[in-house]
């Protein structure tokens, strides 16, 4: 049964603002509409675009190249991650473009049921390049192992893990909060507005989501990564020395592939660390300390915090694209393939 209520009908803003945040506003209402039109409607989904575009070229050239290395199956799973994220940032632009009780219901609608998912593909993308890190670390400092330690069948075990663990780790958020179907008398409609669940004011969410989630998704990530990161640097700084020693082209030719993965391998941790994990401790401070900031600027803040996820989303296709000779082969070889097959039509 809907319950009523003869206030008048708000925004989208306005109903995220009074379910999930405190009701405080340090921000103009038509600023934080202004902005938030720029930033959800406009900037983030073209960067989404293309991020679905990147990430399934990045797909494709992996899988044309072959999924017998172990590198080739990790970039793979962080792209299906990427793509995934990428997909559900169009799932809310539809109603925020709309302004009735139908768009109110859509966008609260994937405020419940989809948000969760959207955050489990960054955390999706977090594991992925920590294991990138340890498997170059591990090609790096092991070299004379790595061949029996990552075999391509152990990495596929290892990534369909994560995707299976991460999935389990994030079903909790399903029950955050909860759909109810409210009545406004004023404009005569009734609409899904999410609700705050017994779960979320509970201690047991402070202790998923402060505890659990933090350490598995933030703290462990960037410990390993900037640990894995620091291995990888001396020995390539180290290899750097070595090149100029060696008299052989053939074999200075192997070293310089070598540190050219390895180099790409430090710059995916890099945007990992600046674009989420870094912005998702300071955005948690801020939203635990409402003294900063209310209201919204917090709105707002989450929308630059999406954008700088979405970039991180979409940025892999273009290191691949500047850093790699083979994957720009075989992008040139597939997109001319194409271009012959559409003439040919």
């Amino acid at each position: 049964m809907a319950t009523t209520i003869s206030e008048p009908a708000t925004s989208n803003i306005t109903i995220i603002l009074n379910t999930v945040y405190a009701p405080v506003c340090d921000m103009p209402h038509e600023m934080a509409e202004s902005v938030g039109f720029a930033f959800n409607i406009v900037i983030i989904p073209i960067v989404s675009f293309f991020g679905i575009v990147g990430n399934v070229l990045t797909i494709v050239i992996l899988k044309y190249n072959g999924l017998n290395e172990s590198t080739n199956i990790i970039l793979t799973g962080l792209a299906v991650g990427d793509l995934f994220f990428s997909v559900t940032q169009f799932f809310p632009v539809i109603p925020r473009c709309m302004n009735s009780a139908l768009a109110e219901s859509m966008f609260n609608y994937y405020a419940v049921y989809i948000y969760g998912w959207n955050q489990y593909a960054v955390c999706i993308s977090i594991h992925m390049v920590t294991l990138i890190a340890l498997e170059r670390m591990i090609a790096v400092c092991f070299p004379f192992r790595v061949s029996t330690l990552l075999t391509p069948y152990r990495i596929k075990c290892i990534v369909i893990a994560i995707y299976f663990s991460d999935a389990i780790l994030y079903i909790p958020r399903d029950f955050m909060r909860e759909i109810k179907w409210t009545f406004f008398s004023s404009s005569n409609s009734t609409i899904a507005i999410q609700v705050s669940t017994d779960f979320l004011k509970s201690n047991g969410f402070t202790i998923y989501n402060d505890g659990i989630i933090s350490t598995i998704a933030i703290f462990i990530p960037t410990t390993t990564i900037i640990v894995c990161s620091i291995m990888i640097t001396t020995k390539l700084t180290l290899s750097y020395r070595n090149i100029k020693k060696l008299s052989s082209s053939d074999a200075r030719s192997k070293r310089v592939k070598d540190v050219r993965s390895v180099k790409i391998t430090l710059i995916i941790c890099l945007f990992v660390i600046i674009c989420v994990l870094a912005p998702t401790n300071i955005f948690n401070k801020i939203l635990n300390d409402r003294n900063l900031f209310s209201g919204y600027c917090v709105f707002v803040l989450i929308s630059v915090v999406f954008l700088i996820y979405q970039i991180n989303a979409s940025v892999n296709f273009i290191i691949y694209v500047a850093m790699s000779p083979k994957f720009v082969k075989t992008f040139r070889l597939i997109f001319l393939c194409a271009v012959s097959i559409l003439r040919n039509n």
